[in-house]
């Protein structure tokens, strides 16, 4: 079972058949005991259980509250590590984090070979309204630096503190997302939002727009996720900066 983090973040495709059999129990700040506890599990892991829900969970298996290794969307390997030895799987998780550093090294000289030095910004359209772009420190930037692309000049002063791994954006000040490759991250219900920014003259003179090289991608797992996600990322990498 899985508890999902918001509507933006539940199961994904780069689960693919991995998740055909997982049952939701909602929302991490919402999940349903009673889902629980009709699922007889074996063992019950979570990072945010309180005092009470642990009391409660216990009683139906024995619980286990994994420490997270902060900040998380940094650290996301470490704590892969961590929950798989809580398990006894740390040597299916190395090599499944062998195999993820193997495609990492490929890509990073593919992309040398025939992209060269490029810098890539990502943003995040919400439903709400709200928009954001991010730091050198969130889920997707970290794996994009990996394969040896940079963030655009203009964002670093906002990435000192690596806590901090998406800052607001208003239209006004749109520029602050030009690179020369631009990712964007839809949530559901967000394409009223992204329309509104792509109709701006604002939006339509950034150099990005203007060489067509802005790709729209899933947020489900784009945001933050786990090793699957990881490699969901590197996919959409590979096709839009490889063609592949």
């Amino acid at each position: 079972a899985a508890a999902e983090q918001n509507i933006a973040c539940s199961r994904g495709r780069h689960f693919g058949d991995k998740a055909k059999d997982i049952v939701s129990i909602g929302k991490t700040s919402q999940f349903s005991i009673e889902r629980i506890v009709k699922l007889q599990p074996d063992l019950i892991l979570g990072f945010y259980i309180n005092p009470e829900v642990y009391k409660l969970l216990s009683e139906t298996a024995p619980t286990l509250k994994v420490k997270k290794i902060e900040p998380i969307h940094l650290k996301w390997k470490q704590t892969f590590v961590k929950i798989a030895e809580k398990l006894d799987r740390k040597e299916q998780a190395q090599t499944a984090l062998n195999k993820y550093q193997q495609r990492v090294d490929k890509l990073r000289q593919q992309i040398k070979q025939k992209v060269g030095d490029k810098t890539v910004s990502v943003m995040r359209f919400y439903a709400s309204g709200r928009v954001q772009v991010e730091t050198i420190y969130s889920f997707s930037t970290v794996i994009i630096q990996e394969l040896g692309l940079s963030l655009p000049p203009q964002l670093l002063p906002f990435s000192t503190d690596k806590y901090t791994s998406t800052i607001p954006i208003s239209l006004e000040r749109v520029d602050l997302a030009d690179a020369d490759v631009l990712f964007v991250m839809l949530d559901p219900d967000s394409e009223d939002n992204f329309k509104r920014y792509q109709s701006s003259p604002l939006w339509k003179k950034l150099n990005v727009v203007e060489n067509n090289r802005v790709y729209t991608v899933d947020s489900n797992y784009w945001y933050f996720g786990n090793i699957l996600a990881a490699n969901a990322i590197l996919d959409d990498l590979e096709k839009y900066l490889l063609g592949n």
